[in-house]
C-alpha cells in the first residue's frame, strides 16, 4: 500500500541520510546552541540536536524552455540543473518549536519532504535522533469515497495505533474537530477547512517525537487556528521538536523559539524567531520596491550563483 496518508510516520531513530543514497549509518552529531528567550515557551536543549542538516541540497533537471514537437528531439534536448535547495545547514534542538519561513517557491516544502524522508538529498547530510511524523498536506491520502470515520480509522491503523486504542482516539478526534455527523459523510463532501480539521486531529492524536507540518493550520477558521495553536503548545511539552513551515508571521512571533528564512533555495537568516521575522519583513518591503529582483534571483538560481539579496542583513 502506498505511503501517502495525511500523516506519514517515518522511523528515523538515530539515523543518518547521506547524499550518495547509500545505507544510512548512525553518526554522532554536534552540540546544539540555543539562546534563551523568556518571551516564548522554555526550550530545553540536550547535548545532541534532534535533527541536523549539513550542506543539504536538492537538484532537479529542467528543460531549457524551448518547445519541441518531435518526440526524439524532446528526449534529447538539453536539461539544465535547477537547485531547489542548496547548501542548507541548520539544527533543531530538543523541545524547540522551529519555524521555516519564506516566499512561495523558496524551497520550504522541499525541505520538509527531506525531513520526512519522502525525498532524498542530492548533496549534504541529514541526521535524525527520533521518530518523525509528517503532516505535509491537508487531506493527503484521504480516500474520497470513504467517510471521515473510515478514513481516520485507516490512518490510525497505518500509523501503528493499536486496534484497542482506536475507539478512544476516534472520540478524541471527534471532540477536537467538532465535525459531528459530518464524520459519517464521504470525504469528497468536505470543505478545505473540514479536511484540515480532520487531518490535523489525526496527525496530533498521537505523541510524536518530531512533528513536521506544512502550512496546514492556516487552512481553517479562526476557532480552529486557536485550538490548533493550543494543541501544539501542549504537545511541545512531550515532543522532542515541532517544525512548521508557514506564512503566518504572527504565529512565528508568538510560538517560535527559532526560525529559518529561505529564499530561492538558500538560507538567508537563521536564529531567534523575532530577529528572523524582522529581516524577512524588511526583505519583502525591498522586493516590493524592486520590480527586477525576482528576475535577477531566477537567473542566479539557474546559473548556480549566489542569490542576490538586498543589503538588509
Amino acid at each position: 500500500m502506498p505511503r501517502s496518508l495525511a500523516t506519514v510516520p517515518v522511523p528515523l531513530n538515530n539515523r543518518t541520510v547521506v547524499s550518495d543514497r547509500g545505507t544510512p549509518i548512525p553518526k554522532p552529531v554536534t552540540d546544539a546552541v540555543k539562546q534563551p528567550d523568556t518571551a516564548r515557551p522554555a526550550c530545553e536543549h540536550h547535548a545532541a540536536p534532534v535533527i541536523e542538516a549539513d550542506g543539504v541540497g536538492v537538484c532537479y533537471r529542467v528543460s531549457d524552455g524551448q518547445h519541441k514537437s518531435d518526440l526524439i528531439t524532446r528526449c534529447l534536448r538539453r536539461r539544465q540543473p535547477f537547485w531547489a535547495l542548496r547548501d542548507v545547514s541548520f539544527s533543531v534542538g530538543h523541545g524547540e518549536m522551529f519555524f521555516i519561513i519564506g516566499r512561495n517557491g523558496a524551497g520550504k516544502t522541499t525541505l520538509l519532504k527531506l525531513l520526512a524522508e519522502t525525498l532524498l538529498p542530492d548533496a549534504g547530510t541529514l541526521r535524525f535522533a527520533g521518530d518523525v511524523t509528517a503532516f505535509l498536506s491537508m487531506g493527503l491520502g484521504f480516500q474520497s469515497e470513504l467517510s471521515g470515520h473510515d478514513n481516520l480509522e485507516l490512518s490510525l491503523t497505518l500509523m501503528g495505533v493499536p486496534r484497542g486504542d482506536i475507539p478512544d482516539k476516534r472520540e478524541e478526534i471527534r471532540d477536537f474537530t467538532q465535525l459531528g455527523p459530518f464524520l459519517d459523510m464521504p470525504i469528497k463532501t468536505y470543505s478545505a477547512g473540514m479536511k484540515a480539521r480532520l487531518g490535523f486531529a489525526i496527525a496530533t492524536c498521537i505523541q510524536p517525537e518530531v512533528l513536521i507540518m506544512d502550512e496546514v493550520i492556516n487552512a481553517g477558521d479562526e476557532q480552529f487556528r486557536d485550538a490548533a495553536k493550543q494543541r501544539l503548545a501542549a504537545m511541545l511539552g512531550n515532543a522532542r521538536a515541532i517544525i512548521v513551515a508557514t506564512h503566518n508571521m504572527q504565529q512565528v512571533l508568538e510560538q517560535g523559539h527559532r526560525a529559518m528564512w529561505i529564499e530561492s533555495g538558500r538560507v538567508q537568516a537563521l536564529g531567534d524567531a523575532a530577529d528572523v521575522v524582522q529581516k524577512y519583513r524588511r526583505f519583502i518591503q525591498q522586493v516590493r520596491n524592486d520590480p527586477f529582483y525576482d528576475l535577477r534571483a531566477r537567473e542566479a538560481r539557474f546559473a548556480g550563483d549566489a542569490i542576490p539579496s538586498p543589503d538588509i542583513l
